[in-house]
């Protein structure tokens, strides 16, 4: 596919029409251009040119001109084949208007901006590989096509590496990367209705309830030991106080540092109740940092920040493409038998011990990392645009980079094409258009590139952290309705049964009816219970009346 990106500045005019021939655009003559008088040909090249300083572009095109101009014939008005590799975000792929394949991203970009300032048309295809050195001696990927003909240069995130300066020329650097890391991002901790009892494992928290159930076991077991052995003042001492309901509550209430009676008198009872106040005071104060710090900070910190962390460590895998630039980077630092001891040797025979450490492409390695228990090693610029565009923002870069190198443009060997491309670079650097678009492809809003940062609380603690106590405190309510229930149906049963007719009762028909008794009995023994309670409702009166002598 071939694109016209050479724009053309007549006054008034500025023609960029990809699909038109510039002859069906503009006359084929005239003094309207930067350039002069240009005159358009059968031909593929213009005729007759000198620039003029007219606007910025044009005082930069001369500028360059007067520069290359020994290169003209091999580098202006041509339409120049670039080999690329499609890899987010330098070169991606998507279909146009008409159905046909189109790229876009920063490589595009650039070349376009570079087909701008240096005056050529390209068309671009991509291939598999950036170029690896096999055993025979055979090049893959872009550098093959390079060698072979078929592409005058290649833009990509390719790095300048001794083996490939050996085989073909490249331009300046456009960009710098380095090796960076990248593995799945921690989750935060869901705080959820019952984050109060977070603060203590499962098994402290029966730990706890059964040091409840024993010390009142023992208040209640002593209590009674002491009151059948007649031990102590009876006056002074309570031990009859303390049944075992008693000694629950007490327990509880010095839990809950809340007063309640019965207080202890005992001597034995005391000690046993002081140390039950000095567990329930560290209980509490533990507890209470240890919820206040779940709640004030809410993140899993990584446990791998450098490299020297990464190869210290065996529980998390890590690994590259096999076969890579970079894979040959490590491979080369290894030495036999025993070796220096560094970094990156110790990090090879880790790799290569578990052959699945490796991955067979980026890809593969992104969606290993992405999966958990994985860190992959590549380029840190395409890692970073990974991680912030990620869709679930679950990856997260860690470390710092190392391995630092160049991206440039290789051209075939003793090419004119890098020394043009080079000036062409570094003026875009100059001017500030490798910044923009950098800032373009790598945004500053998406997903935290080192992980999500610590969520503090100052305060403002939600409804969702104190559901949990509210619906224990609701079951607490429930649970007194039910008792308070039961027992108002426990009594109405007993009284119903106690007010089944007697002698003495007072609720029969022919009492109400005004009955009187034919005799009047003296009563000398104490009263019945069932007769002291008709009095204290009021269903009896009781007449004194003296008897005769």
């Amino acid at each position: 596919m071939c694109y016209m990106c050479a724009p053309i500045f007549i006054e008034g005019i500025h023609v960029r029409d990809r699909r038109r021939p510039i002859k069906e655009v503009v006359p084929t003559t005239g003094p309207w251009a930067l350039s002069g008088t240009v005159t358009l040909p059968s031909g593929p090249h213009r005729e007759g040119y000198a620039y003029k300083e007219t606007t910025i572009m044009g005082t930069m095109l001369k500028d360059m001109m007067e520069q290359l101009g020994h290169l003209s014939s091999d580098i202006f008005n041509r339409t120049l084949r670039i080999v690329t590799v499609e890899r987010a975000p330098f070169t991606m792929k998507r279909l146009g208007d008409n159905n046909e394949t189109e790229y876009y991203g920063f490589c595009v970009d650039m070349v376009t901006e570079l087909s701008r300032y240096l005056g050529f048309d390209y068309e671009m295809y991509d291939v598999r590989g950036f170029g690896v050195k096999k055993k025979s001696g055979n090049w893959t990927g872009q550098i093959r096509e390079i060698l072979n003909g078929n592409a005058d240069f290649s833009l990509s995130p390719l790095s300048v590496s001794p083996d490939r300066q050996m085989v073909v020329d490249f331009t300046t650097p456009f960009m710098h990367s380095g090796v960076g890391m990248v593995t799945k991002a921690p989750e935060l901790n869901q705080m959820g209705y019952f984050a109060f009892v977070k603060p203590f494992r499962t098994e402290v928290w029966l730990a706890i309830m059964v040091a409840f159930f024993v010390i009142s076991a023992s208040i209640s077991l002593v209590s009674r030991w002491r009151l059948r052995s007649n031990v102590g003042d009876p006056q002074n001492d309570n031990d009859d106080k303390f049944t075992l309901q008693n000694s629950f509550w007490l327990a509880l209430w010095s839990v809950m540092r809340k007063g309640g009676e019965p207080a202890p008198r005992s001597p034995p009872v005391r000690i046993l109740v002081a140390f039950w106040w000095f567990f329930a005071l560290i209980v509490i104060t533990t507890y209470t940092a240890n919820l206040t710090a779940s709640l004030t900070v809410n993140r899993m910190s990584p446990t791998i920040n450098s490299l020297e962390d990464l190869a210290a460590q065996t529980d998390i895998p890590y690994g590259l493409v096999r076969g890579g630039g970079y894979y040959k980077f490590f491979e080369s630092r290894a030495t036999e038998p025993e070796g220096s001891g560094t970094v990156f040797e110790r990090m090879w025979y880790a790799m290569i011990k578990v052959r699945e450490h490796g991955v067979r492409n980026y890809v593969e390695g992104m969606d290993r990392a992405r999966n958990g228990n994985y860190v992959y090693m590549a380029d840190d610029t395409t890692l970073a645009y990974d991680v912030i565009t990620d869709p679930e923002c679950k990856l997260m870069m860690v470390g710092v980079p190392f391995l630092h190198r160049g991206y440039g443009i290789p051209t075939k060997k003793g090419s004119p094409l890098a020394e043009a491309l080079t000036l062409g670079i570094l003026k875009m650097q100059e001017t500030g258009t490798l910044d923009l678009l950098k800032s373009k492809w790598w945004p500053k809003n998406g997903c935290p590139l080192f992980g999500p940062a610590p969520e503090v609380k100052r305060g403002d603690i939600g409804l969702d952290v104190f559901a949990g106590v509210f619906m224990v405190l609701g079951a607490g309510i429930l649970l007194a309705v039910i008792v308070a229930a039961c027992e108002i149906i426990v009594t109405g049963k007993s009284q119903k049964k106690a007010s089944s007719p007697s002698p003495l009762d007072c609720k029969g028909e022919d009492l109400e009816n005004g009955y009187k008794p034919e005799k009047t009995v003296a009563q000398s023994g104490p009263l019945s219970q069932e007769l002291l309670h008709c009095i204290q409702t009021g269903k009896v009166k009781i007449t004194v009346c003296p008897t005769a002598s």
